[in-house]
């Protein structure tokens, strides 16, 4: 008995959908997972984050996992420093504050909520080891220049404008950082200098 075309169709989009899902399965790094805040707390303790099965993170260096900062938490980085192998999100509403010597290292970083530098006098770094899209707010407070660090190659994409007191970019030598991408200019405003430097 052949099969009527209607159904030979449905068929075939199941075949279509499992291969991309398939497909997009083994994308992802094994052992990926995404944990969520918890409240607003420091983020460099394991027991801060829970992924949806209810468990904390052993810790913050398996690759490919994401780290959620949802809103309403406000994160504020205390000792240790917090060094993320993966990637770190912090939702519209949410805020990450880094207070912290020497300061914070990530992945990748996505901001849709406020991240915050608030040290006082002594440098610190935001380090990142992959790509920034912040489509939210970056700010600094501080009489000590903060520094935001590319350290491997990467791309800034959404709002380039970094507010706040005394601020500098670094890009490693070796390293590209591609601001093509960017809604508006690279712009480090604010009370103090503002530096870019490779």
């Amino acid at each position: 008995m052949k099969t009527p075309v209607f159904f030979s169709k449905i068929n075939s989009g199941r075949a279509s959908l499992f291969a991309a899902l398939l497909a997009l399965t083994l994308a992802l790094p094994a052992g990926a997972t995404t944990y969520y805040s918890v409240g607003s707390l420091n983020p460099s303790v394991t027991t801060s984050w829970t992924n949806s099965a209810g468990v904390n993170p052993g810790n913050f260096t398996t690759a490919g996992d994401v780290f959620e900062i949802l809103p309403v938490h406000i994160m504020t980085n205390a000792s240790p420093a917090w060094v993320v192998t993966g990637a770190v999100v912090v939702d519209a509403g949410g805020s990450l504050v880094g207070n912290q010597t020497p300061g914070m290292t990530m992945g990748l970083l996505t901001n849709y909520g406020t991240i915050r530098l608030t040290y006082s006098t002594v440098a610190r770094t935001l380090t990142l080891n992959g790509n920034l899209d912040n489509r939210g707010t970056i700010t600094t407070s501080a009489t000590a220049a903060n520094t935001i660090r590319f350290s491997a190659n990467a791309t800034w994409t959404g709002n380039g404008n970094v507010g706040g007191s005394r601020i500098q970019l670094t890009v490693d030598a070796g390293v590209t950082l591609d601001i093509t991408g960017l809604t508006n200019s690279l712009t480090l405003s604010g009370a103090g200098t503002g530096q870019v430097s490779t």
